[in-house]
Order: C-alpha cells, then structure tokens, then sequence
C-alpha cells in the first residue's frame, strides 16, 4: 500500500514538473495589436457581435444621454408638494419612457435615503410623500 502511494506521488510530481517545464512565458505586447494583419478576424469580430461597420470611429458604444440625479431630484422636488403623489404621476424628464422610470425610481430612492421622501407600496404603483423636517422650519 505504501509503494502505491508512493508511485502515486512521484507519478503526480513528474506530472507537475513537466507542466511547469511546458509553460510558456511572458507576453509583453509592446506595440498595438493591428487587427488587419490576420486576414477576416475584424469581419468574423464583427459578424460574432453583431456589428455592422469595421471603422471603430464610427461605433457609438452609449446614445443613451446621461443620468444627471441632480435634474431628476429638481423635477422631483418641483412637483412635490406636503400631499402624497402616485410614482405613475411625476412627469418624464426625457423621451426614453423605460430609462426615465428606471432614473426616476433611482432617484427617489436616493431621496428616501436622505431622509427627503418616503416611499409607500400603493397596489402596483409607489406612493411618494415629502417628508417634513422641524429643522427646516
């Protein structure tokens, strides 16, 4: 049993030596890579992302405008006043109706954080109330 595991572990030891002897070295890459130099790899790039252009000048990787928290609490704030308002009630900021919710909904829950709003579940809406300070007064 003895000279088994002992086969066992020199066997496992030549094993590893031969893979730490075939492994190959650093990669420096010292200039940058030119894409044109192995033939159809940026087509096939493209083809595998979907992409329909090779300039990369061209690619407009986010169209989206900006997420400015600051614009979303001045709506938000300028609509509010000490009665509650439904979630579905506050007006859009931008014209993307699906990131303008998601931009809202972040915002109000910054806003609740601070201590600003506080946010109810209301059926399938939220219900959004200014919180009143006695500091403020």
């Amino acid at each position: 049993m003895r000279e088994s595991r002992e086969r066992a572990k020199k066997k496992r030891e030549m094993v590893k030596q031969l893979l730490a002897d075939s492994r190959s070295g650093v990669l420096e890459i010292t200039e940058t890579p030119d894409l044109e130099s192995v033939p159809g790899l940026v087509e096939d790039l493209n083809d595998f992302i979907g992409a329909e252009t090779t300039d990369m000048d061209q690619v407009v990787f986010n169209e989206r405008p900006p997420f400015r928290m600051a614009d979303y609490r001045a709506h938000i704030n300028s609509i509010l006043s000490w009665d509650s308002i439904l979630f579905s009630e506050i007006a859009a900021l931008i014209d993307d109706l699906r990131d303008d919710k998601i931009w809202r909904f972040i915002t109000l829950i910054y806003m609740q954080h601070d201590q600003e709003v506080k946010l109810t579940q209301h059926e399938n809406d939220i219900l959004v109330k200014r919180v009143y300070h006695e500091a403020y007064d």
